[in-house]
C-alpha cells in the first residue's frame, strides 16, 4: 500500500509538475507584473496628485493675493473719495459762510446807508425848524445867507 500511495504521488506530482504548475507559475508571475505595474502607476498618480496639489496651492495663495490687494486698493480709494467729500464739503461750507457774511455785510451797509439818510433828513428838518424859529427876521435872514456864501467862497477855494 506504501509502494501505491508513493506510486500514486508521484504520478500525480508529474502530472501536476507537467501541467499545473507551469500554469499556475505563469499565472503568479503576471500577477506579481500586474501588481508591480500597478504600484508604478499609482506611484506616477501620487506624483502627478502632488503637482496638481502644488499648483493648487500656487493659484489659491495668488488669488488670495490678488483678493488682498484689491480690498487694500478699495480702502484706499474708499479713504480718497471720503477725503475728497470731506475737503469738498468744508470748501463749500467756507463758500456758504462767505457768501453768508457778504450778505451780511452787504444787508448792514444797506441799513447803515439808509439810517444815515434818515438821520441826514431828520437832521435837515430839524435844522429847518431851528432856522424858522431863529431866523422869523428878514434881516437875520440875510446875514446867514451872506455868511454860507462866504464860507462856501472859502471852501472852495
Amino acid at each position: 500500500m506504501l509502494f501505491w500511495m508513493l506510486l500514486t504521488f508521484c504520478i500525480v506530482f508529474f502530472v501536476l509538475a507537467k501541467f499545473g504548475f507551469p500554469v499556475i507559475t505563469k499565472s503568479i508571475d503576471k500577477r506579481k507584473d500586474f501588481i508591480a505595474k500597478s504600484l508604478e502607476d499609482a506611484k506616477k498618480s501620487e506624483e502627478k496628485l502632488a503637482t496638481v496639489q502644488q499648483q493648487c496651492d500656487t493659484l489659491i495663495r495668488d488669488a488670495q493675493n490678488q483678493k488682498d490687494a484689491i480690498l487694500r486698493e478699495a480702502s484706499e480709494k474708499k479713504e480718497r473719495i471720503i477725503a475728497e467729500a470731506r475737503d469738498m464739503s468744508l470748501a463749500e461750507g467756507r463758500r456758504f459762510t462767505e457768501l453768508a457774511k457778504k450778505e451780511a455785510e452787504a444787508e448792514k451797509q444797506k441799513a447803515m446807508r439808509s439810517l444815515h439818510n434818515e438821520m441826514a433828513l431828520i437832521s435837515v428838518q430839524m435844522s429847518e425848524l431851528l432856522l424858522r424859529k431863529k431866523l422869523e427876521k428878514s434881516d437875520e435872514q440875510k446875514d446867514l445867507l451872506d455868511r454860507f456864501l462866504n464860507d462856501m467862497d472859502d471852501k472852495q477855494l
